[in-house]
């Protein structure tokens, strides 16, 4: 709702709202938190996903792709960038955990 929200009141200042919700993503600080080795009962579960983890670079990309003209009529909008992992069952990320 926030970002719909932050759309309709910047929207008339030329300014776009969107939000990104990652998945886990590889080689990051959370990830290591989660699950310190490979072997470990997160990277299992995340590996049962559509795709395994994601990189930085894709969300790199999606973020680029919001920031380029490209999107430029796109405001108000939530994207799950988890490859997949959150169509699996609505808990998948909470098992992660």
């Amino acid at each position: 709702m926030l970002m719909k929200t932050l759309a309709v009141e910047w929207g008339p200042a030329g300014i776009r709202a969107n939000c990104i919700t990652p998945g886990p993503t590889d080689d990051t600080e959370g990830m290591r938190r989660l699950a310190p080795t490979r072997g470990g009962a997160a990277p299992r579960r995340a590996e049962r996903s559509a795709n395994g983890y994601g990189t930085k670079d894709e969300l790199a990309d999606l973020a680029l792709f919001l920031c380029s003209e490209a999107a430029s009529f796109i405001t108000g909008a939530v994207y799950c960038c988890d490859g997949g992992l959150s169509l699996i069952r609505s808990s998948a990320l909470a098992d992660l955990k």
